[in-house]
C-alpha cells in the first residue's frame, strides 16, 4: 500500500464534502484534508460474478478515524476487533464510533468521520482534521459487500506525507477479517468461525475479479487544504 502522487489539483465544485467529528471544547489551529474514496468494486461484471442483481456491488457505511499514531484501526496478520468485525461482516461502523469516542476523551483520536453506503463502482469525498504541531495518522475502512467478512481499508496514513500541491494516493487491496467462511458474494446466511483467524488480504484474481486480476479494489487519495 505505497503512496503515489496524482496530478488532479484542488476541489471539483461538485464534490460532496463533509466535515468529521472532532472535540469542541477546546479551540486549537487544526490542518484540513481532503479525502476521495474511489471504490473499482463492480467495475468488470460483477452480476456475472453471482452478485445478486436487486443488491448490486455497493459498499457498507464507510469509517474513517485521525489519531495521534498510539492506536490501530487494523492490521493485516492481526485478529479483527468487534469493531472491523461488525464492519467487514454487516457494513456496520456502531462500535467503531464508540471506541473512536472514547479515544476522543483520553486525547489519542483527533476526530472521525462516517458515511453512508456507497453504491459501486464510485466516490465519496470528505474532509478530516487533526492539530497543528501533533502527528497525525488516518484510518479508514469499509465492507466490501455483498461478502461474508470481506472489506477494504488502509491502517494508519502518516498524514505528514500528505502536501497541499496534489493529491497522494493509495491502492487499497480487499481483505478477509477471518471471521467468517462465506465464500459468496452474500452478506447472508452467516457461517461463523468458532476460531477466527487473522486479517488477510484477498487474492483478486482468484475471488473478486476470476476474469481478470485487479488489484486494488480501491483507492484512497489525500491532500492538505491550504
Amino acid at each position: 500500500m505505497g503512496a503515489t502522487q496524482s496530478s488532479r489539483p484542488g476541489k471539483d465544485e461538485d464534490d460532496d464534502e463533509t466535515e468529521d467529528k472532532q472535540p469542541t471544547p477546546r479551540q486549537e489551529q487544526r490542518r484540513r484534508y481532503r479525502v476521495r474514496f474511489v471504490t473499482l468494486w463492480g467495475s468488470d461484471g460483477a452480476p456475472a460474478l453471482g452478485v445478486p442483481e436487486d443488491e448490486g456491488p455497493h459498499t457498507g457505511n464507510m469509517f474513517a478515524v485521525v489519531h495521534d499514531g498510539s492506536a490501530r484501526l487494523f492490521r493485516v496478520g492481526a485478529l479483527a476487533s468487534a469493531g472491523i468485525k461488525q464492519s467487514a461482516e454487516l457494513g456496520m461502523v456502531g462500535r467503531l464510533v464508540g471506541d473512536a469516542q472514547r479515544a476522543m476523551s483520553s486525547g489519542t483520536v483527533w476526530g472521525y468521520h462516517e458515511g453512508p453506503v456507497l453504491a459501486a463502482p464510485g466516490e465519496r469525498v470528505f474532509v478530516v482534521t487533526a492539530p497543528v504541531g501533533s502527528p497525525a495518522f488516518l484510518g479508514l475502512t469499509t465492507m466490501v459487500a455483498p461478502s461474508s467478512n470481506w472489506f477494504t481499508g488502509v491502517d494508519g496514513i502518516d498524514l505528514d506525507r500528505v502536501g497541499t500541491d496534489r493529491e497522494t494516493v493509495w491502492r487499497l487491496p480487499a481483505m478477509s477479517a477471518g471471521t467468517d467462511s462465506g465464500t459468496q458474494f452474500q452478506t447472508f446466511p452467516k457461517h461463523p468461525l468458532s476460531r477466527p483467524v487473522p486479517i488477510s488480504v484477498l487474492g483478486g484474481g482468484e475471488v473478486l475479479f476470476p476474469t481478470r486480476w485487479v488489484v486494488p479494489v480501491a483507492y484512497l487519495a489525500v491532500q492538505r487544504l491550504p
